[in-house]
């Protein structure tokens, strides 16, 4: 069940800082509070992209599936307290990129995207504050994703065998080298 989110609960994260009192009520509005189990979806890559979600507790860990069968996922983030995810509600083609799934009991304010656009369209201002901070996350979680990319290939996860690229694949739990 939902609950209707408070402005001093948003004032109290970084994306709604130092916003005026009128702005918190209305991003209040267009958001709900959520209590979430453990280890349940809350979207999956290629979904559309309804809803932009903050933790107010708990942890989120972000998927990508492996493999065109999408039979195992991979996590590439856990996101804590605080943090933003989902903000492709907020962007055309409004589809998820990525699945998200709680990693722990959760606590989540959940924003409907639609609304959060509009609230940033009718105030340019507001608008620009807000993406600019969610650019800021997105930047931060490629830069994170490119060093865990880079720690793979050091790592030996990609080896030059035989003068041949090899690269790794996970088949039933189990990596097998294929070339």
């Amino acid at each position: 069940m939902a609950v209707m989110l408070s402005p001093e609960t948003l004032r109290r994260f970084p994306l709604f800082a130092s916003l005026e009192d009128d702005v918190l009520k209305q991003f209040a509005i267009a958001g709900e509070l959520h209590q979430k189990r453990k280890n349940l979806w809350l979207f999956r890559e290629g979904n559309r992209a309804d809803s932009l979600y903050l933790i107010l507790k708990g942890e989120v860990v972000i998927l990508v599936p492996l493999g065109s069968k999408v039979i195992q996922h991979v996590g590439i983030s856990k996101l804590g307290e605080g943090e933003i995810f989902g903000w492709s509600a907020l962007v055309e083609p409004y589809q998820y990129q990525l699945g998200a799934k709680t990693d722990s009991s959760c606590t989540l304010a959940k924003f409907n995207g639609v609304k959060l656009c509009e609230i940033m369209t009718h105030n340019p201002y507001v608008g620009y504050i807000m993406m600019s901070r969610i650019t800021q996350v997105i930047g931060e979680r490629l830069i994170n994703l490119r060093t865990q990319f880079v720690s793979l290939i050091e790592g030996g996860q990609w080896q030059n065998l035989a003068g041949e690229h090899a690269f790794y694949q996970f088949e039933g739990g189990r990596r097998k080298a294929s070339k």
